[in-house]
Order: C-alpha cells, then sequence, then structure tokens
C-alpha cells in the first residue's frame, strides 16, 4: 500500500525561520502477511524560502521492484539516506 502526502508541512522555528517540508510517498507492507513495516521512498524536499535555501533527501536510494529483489542484494541498510 502507497500513502501520499497532500497539503504542505511547515516547521517554524523560535528565530521566525520558517521551512516548508515535502514528504515523499510511504510505503505500508505486512498488513495481510509478514513483518509489518513503514517506510518514506523518495526525496524528501526541506524549502528555507526566507535565506533561500533547498535541500533534497534521498531516502530508501536502493529501492527495487518486485524482480530485482530476487535478483539483486541491497547495497544500503534501510535508515539510510543521502
Amino acid at each position: 500500500m502507497k500513502v501520499y502526502y497532500k497539503g504542505n508541512f511547515f516547521v517554524e522555528f523560535r528565530d521566525g525561520t520558517k521551512h516548508k517540508i515535502i514528504y515523499p510517498d510511504l510505503k505500508l507492507a505486512g498488513t495481510l502477511v509478514g513483518k509489518r513495516t513503514l517506510q518514506f521512498r523518495g526525496i524528501l524536499t526541506v524549502t528555507d524560502e526566507k535565506n533561500d535555501l533547498i535541500s533534497y533527501i534521498q531516502l530508501d536510494p536502493d529501492q527495487r521492484g518486485f524482480f530485482k529483489k530476487l535478483t539483486s542484494k541491497k547495497q544500503t541498510n534501510p535508515d539510510y539516506f543521502k
């Protein structure tokens, strides 16, 4: 199951700096059979418009489809990001 966030999420600091966060897709697995897992997959974007800064954080960079899981090994830990 994939979950998509709608709308914007903001974090505001005491100094008035406001960061806009755009979440990637959320994957929910194991609801019927197997271990239940919840993982963000894709690019998390954090924007600081006041200071004209933006960052992209790639979550689960090795994500693979069903058939790739059968033929290749995962290169990084599940909590790795770049």
